[in-house]
């Protein structure tokens, strides 16, 4: 999987406000933590929903750091952090291959 296809692949997992989470990688439908390879994960942050997609998603993750200028992990566990705000930083990695 390319790291294009895995930032497409990866937004559309959570690409509905109800599918992102923050704190842990994935969650349950109750909000239980769980493996984001679990059949029981309906939400995800960045870095779960990369994982889930892409079982080496490094080079994804790295391109995501720079478009953020932050650790991921910290951007998607900001306390203010909006879902808006993470679709758009994968809007701007995508956006970033594609330019290419």
């Amino acid at each position: 999987m390319t790291v294009l296809e895995s930032l497409k692949a990866a937004r559309a997992k959570i690409a509905h406000p109800q599918n992102w989470t923050q704190g842990q990688h994935a969650r349950t439908k109750y909000g239980n933590p769980v493996s984001e390879n679990s059949s029981l994960a309906t939400c995800w942050c960045i870095i779960g929903a990369l994982w889930a997609v892409n079982p080496e998603p490094y080079e994804a993750r790295i391109l995501l750091g720079k478009v953020i200028g932050q650790s991921v992990i910290a951007f998607n566990d900001a306390k203010d952090r909006t879902h808006a705000e993470v679709l758009n930083a994968f809007d701007r990695a995508i956006a970033s291959l594609e330019g290419k």
